[in-house]
């Protein structure tokens, strides 16, 4: 119930104005944070809900929520489930519904998801973030765009998913500007680039071509400052001339 309703952690912080409930409050948040956490990633239960988008609607439907609840701990099997090319194409179009719904948590991996090498994968990837239209997808889309000999739909996909997020300037704009100014957002730690604050975690994504996305995990207090650091690398990797991002990067 904690986790269904957004104003726990509001709720909580009334209670600590009082200082006989501050033991208490914060033995019920490590609770709380802790049984989010295992829910969230049992690899068991996401493969369920995977399963359950192709059943009944209803089923559809629980599943659906379930996946969105684990979100981006249920990328990784998302992926891999779409990679697959036996994979039944009722399940393929229901996950490409489910994408979309999956939100803010999706975008990091999906945006590292854009360096698999299936077009048609790259084009889904794409569309889903151009739906969801979160800015810090901006400069890996900007960075895909760059690859030679994109098929026309997958690029098409790509620069429709840019000119969502970030707005048709962007097109405009180098790889490697993109990425810096992402940095000094991460840097700074927008509100909106936080990880979530029921987890002591928070999730750095990369991507194998023979595993699909994976993950390692950071303490949560760090982790904008290892994005800000990642992204001004990827600036000077782009232009190695653009020495904003050496400050920012050593800072």
């Amino acid at each position: 119930l904690s986790i269904q309703s957004e104003d726990t952690y509001k709720v909580l912080a009334r209670g600590l104005r009082l200082a006989e409930l501050k033991p208490v409050i914060g033995q019920v948040r490590k609770m709380i944070e802790a049984g989010y956490e295992e829910m969230r990633k049992d690899p068991a239960e996401i493969k369920k809900s995977i399963a359950m988008l192709v059943k009944s609607v209803r089923a559809y439907e629980i599943g659906k929520d379930r996946l969105v609840l684990s979100g981006e701990y249920a990328m990784p099997q998302i992926v891999r489930t779409l990679m697959d090319p036996k994979i039944e194409p009722l399940l393929r179009e229901r996950l490409i519904m489910v994408l979309p719904k999956m939100g803010k948590p999706a975008v990091l991996p999906l945006s590292v998801a854009l360096q698999c090498k299936q077009p048609h994968l790259q084009e889904i990837f794409s569309e889903a973030l151009g739906r969801i239209q979160y800015p810090h997808a901006g400069p890996r889309l900007r960075e895909f765009l760059e690859r030679k000999n994109l098929l026309k739909p997958v690029r098409s996909a790509a620069a429709l998913a840019l000119v969502s997020c970030v707005g048709r300037a962007a097109l405009k704009k180098s790889v490697a500007e993109l990425f810096y100014d992402m940095a000094e957002k991460f840097y700074y730690q927008r509100e909106s680039l936080r990880p979530d604050e029921r987890s002591t975690m928070a999730n750095v994504w990369y991507w194998q071509d023979d595993v699909g996305l994976v993950y390692k995990a950071v303490p949560r207090q760090i982790f904008c400052d290892v994005y800000a650091m990642r992204m001004s690398r990827l600036a000077l990797k782009h232009d190695p001339t653009f020495y904003p991002a050496v400050s920012l990067w050593l800072a």
